[in-house]
């Protein structure tokens, strides 16, 4: 099976691929190793910015780091070391397998999950655009509008996600 961890963050948090392959341990504070933290890195565009993350990030990050207290939080399952560029392929695996389409009927990208993250928080969270436009790091308010403007069918695509926790 494909270790979903990688995804499961991009949706908690909305970090770009990029930023979830180099992310190292360093990088994460956490207050309270259930209740708060924050993730600092460099964006695009080469903005320094600080990522809060919320229970299910925080638990995730736990999962995986374990008591590793540096390098990178995401290790590649058959080398044990970081992931290199094409370290995300078992993302491409499953949406293959899975048959997931983004709602145009086009592929279905990591990336989408940023998209996801912000229609999940307007919508069934009552987000404000502000707030996501926080949370997500964009720097134009327009970025955001166009992020959260998926309908109700984005919901279903992604009920047929299963769980990978048990």
């Amino acid at each position: 099976m494909t270790n979903p961890t990688t995804s499961e963050i991009g949706i908690y948090t909305g970090l770009r691929k990029g930023n979830i392959r180099k992310l190292k341990i360093e990088q994460i504070t956490f207050h309270d190793l259930t209740e708060s933290g924050e993730i600092y890195f460099v964006s695009k565009g080469d903005k320094r910015q600080i990522k809060p993350l919320g229970k299910a990030a925080l638990k995730l990050l736990n999962e995986v780091i374990g008591d590793r207290k540096e390098g990178c939080v995401f290790l590649n399952r058959r080398t044990g070391k970081c992931y290199s560029r094409s370290g995300f392929n078992s993302f491409d695996k499953v949406v293959i397998r899975l048959g997931l389409k983004a709602l145009d009927g086009s592929k279905f990208w990591f990336h989408d999950l940023r998209h996801s993250l912000a229609w999940f928080l307007k919508n069934l969270a009552n987000a404000s655009l502000d707030d996501i436009r926080e949370i997500l790091g964009h720097a134009n308010r327009s970025t955001t509008d166009r992020y959260t403007t998926y309908s109700r069918q984005v919901v279903g695509l992604l009920n047929q996600v299963p769980s990978f926790r048990g």
